[in-house]
């Protein structure tokens, strides 16, 4: 279990993306020497009827990590989402901390290929792959 007190210690910091992100977030970032790092928090807010978290939650924060390192990866050239698949795994609990690992396969000059282990300490939730456009313009940050 993690608190966003020991998230901030860390070396953890939020997300300023905005939007529909800032309305169910937050979402975590830590700078690692290759890549960013992405975490969620699993909150209230975040949990289904089965006080589980909910499964569009889980694609929603697989679409954002791996979205991101594209976007970081490329040098803040701006990409957006054509296609994502998220395969369940196991259920994530309230307060548990989720991080994402991403590995960028391949880019072309107009989409990236991309896929993610979503985990948490080691025990792997979900995995995801997708397909983004290369936007001509960068990225809003």
């Amino acid at each position: 279990m993690s608190s966003r007190e020991e998230l901030l210690a860390e070396g953890w910091r939020t997300v300023g993306i905005g939007g529909f992100t800032a309305f169910v977030g937050p979402v975590w970032l830590r700078d690692e020497d290759d890549a960013p790092r992405f975490g969620l928090l699993v909150e209230d807010q975040h949990l289904n009827v089965n006080k589980v978290l909910h499964g569009g939650m889980t694609g929603f924060f697989a679409d954002v990590a791996m979205g991101q390192t594209i976007i970081a990866k490329l040098g803040g050239q701006a990409a957006a989402t054509i296609q994502l698949g998220v395969h369940f795994v196991a259920a994530a609990r309230l307060g548990e901390f989720i991080e994402a690992e991403v590995e960028l396969i391949r880019v072309t000059g107009t989409v990236a290929f991309v896929r993610g282990v979503l985990s948490v300490q080691g025990k792997i939730l979900a995995t995801a792959d997708g397909v983004w456009k290369i936007l001509e313009k960068p990225a809003i940050t």
